[in-house]
């Protein structure tokens, strides 16, 4: 499997670090890569922490596992795997379902870790959750 699909998007890894996430704790990071000698060719993508540095050219923001964002979420909501029409075989969580009307309009994620990386954000801007109780949860 595809390290990409082992951590969460680019788009939430960033919006996980605006709300208070701290960084340089993850196993994996989004990265601006620089491979090509001339220096003209740059790529993102996902690093781990201790690979070489010599193509490294910006941190961007941490990648975060499922395992490492499951930490951090705790016991808010839970990850479902659907089984209905189009959103079959993808992850959603049901986090304050109050009605089966509002889980019609869960959003679906083709990869775990994007689930739970929404779940967190969503537990964060909600107030379930604080960054500072994330980042404990996750050095401890």
């Amino acid at each position: 499997m595809k390290l990409e699909n082992q951590v969460c998007s680019l788009e939430q890894a960033k919006r996980l670090m605006e709300l208070g996430i701290e960084q340089f704790n993850s196993q994996f990071s989004y990265c601006t890569i620089m491979p090509d000698p001339t220096g003209e060719t740059y790529y993102t993508g996902v690093l781990y922490r201790d690979s070489p540095q010599e193509t490294l050219e910006e941190h961007i923001a941490d990648a975060f596992t499922v395992s490492e964002l499951q930490i951090m979420c705790g016991s808010v909501g839970n990850i479902h795997v659907s089984d209905k029409g189009d959103a079959k075989g993808k992850f959603y969580s049901d986090i304050n379902p109050t009605s089966e009307e509002h889980k019609q309009r869960f959003e679906y994620y083709n990869t775990l870790a994007d689930a739970f990386a929404a779940k967190l954000i969503r537990a964060i801007d909600s107030g379930w959750k604080t960054a500072e109780e994330c980042n404990k949860r996750l050095m401890s």
